[in-house]
């Protein structure tokens, strides 16, 4: 059970769709995305701009491992860190997910870009992601993987390294990121 959680990078706006292929009695993997359950393909995303992603080719891997596998895709594009703070209606997608499924293995997300052009401090966006990563262990015992991307510039000379800076000072201090 992985919860994937964040902005577009993260529900799947890539350019290639990618298939599973399921053989030798394994496991089929699921998807969770907008509350239903269903075989994972293709676009996983659940926004009109939805395409390739990820996932399928992280599911083939479990599958063939004989591992079942459910990817919880509750990312929404465009959005800030703060709409993902515990109690608020993004954090709860998350936890539906994680109650459905009777807790999570882990968590991992792509957010930051929007907080980029938006210029959060370093300082919220560290205070930001502890609070959902400390909130989700709290809740299910879980880690969180954050993953770095390379994203554009707000123009005003405020860079991804704002954002790639304070996940380093959350990683080396939260020892469930």
């Amino acid at each position: 059970c992985i919860a994937a959680w964040g902005q577009s990078n993260e529900a799947g706006r890539g350019t290639n769709n990618q298939t599973v292929t399921v053989g030798g009695g394994n496991p089929t993997p699921i998807v969770y995305k907008a509350g239903v359950f269903s075989e994972l393909t293709d676009p996983v995303g659940t926004d009109g701009s939805a395409a390739g992603s990820t996932w399928p080719r992280i599911a083939q891997q479990y599958s063939d491992a004989g591992v079942p596998v459910c990817i919880g895709n509750v990312a929404v594009g465009g959005t800030l860190l703060a709409v993902w703070q515990p109690a608020t209606a993004n954090y709860i997608k998350i936890t539906d997910f994680a109650d459905a499924m009777g807790g999570l293995e882990f968590s991992t997300c792509v957010i930051g870009e929007q907080d980029s052009f938006a210029g959060t401090s370093q300082a919220t966006i560290e205070t930001e992601m502890g609070a959902i990563i400390d909130a989700l262990f709290a809740a299910y015992g879980t880690n969180n993987f954050i993953a770095d991307i390379p994203f554009g510039d707000n123009g005003l000379g405020w860079t991804d390294t704002t954002v790639r800076a304070a996940y380093d000072n959350v990683i080396s201090s939260n020892s469930h990121a």
